[in-house]
């Protein structure tokens, strides 16, 4: 089945609260937020249309999403997830295509943020051309 690519909705609110949450345990976040401010942060950004939210889908079973705003000249990735039972079939790089090439603008530079512990994610980005841009440091607690 060909794998369908969506705009998100507030009607898809639940299901994205539901993946970011998913995308903040699998990531190692070191302060991951509860899922009612996961719920309201989302349900902020798409209202403002702060953010573009992109579901994928194949056979109506949703499978992933994508998270981003276009800014001056530059694609904010903040998000790209697919659920646990989608992976290693190649979804993760063919959702960043179709972004790429259907949905943002022609050479806009792409940045996201990969926290420092999540090697599979570094090594996804990588294996996709990206490179390390800027290091931000933190002070432990």
């Amino acid at each position: 089945m060909t794998v369908v690519y969506r705009p998100a909705s507030l009607a898809d609110l639940e299901l994205l609260t539901g993946f970011n949450a998913g995308l903040q345990r699998d990531q190692g976040s070191p302060q991951p937020l509860a899922e009612a401010a996961i719920h309201q942060r989302m349900a902020d950004w798409l209202r403002r249309a702060e953010y573009q939210a992109i579901l994928a889908e194949r056979g109506g079973q949703p499978l992933g999403y994508a998270l981003y705003r276009l800014e001056d000249q530059l694609i904010f990735l903040r998000h790209l997830y697919v659920a646990p039972e989608a992976r290693r079939q190649g979804l993760g790089r063919a959702f960043y295509h179709h972004l790429r090439d259907e949905r943002w603008p022609a050479g806009w530079p792409v940045q996201l943020n990969v926290l420092a512990g999540n090697s599979r994610g570094q090594a996804f980005w990588t294996a996709l051309g990206f490179e390390t841009y800027s290091l931000t440091l933190r002070q432990a607690r």
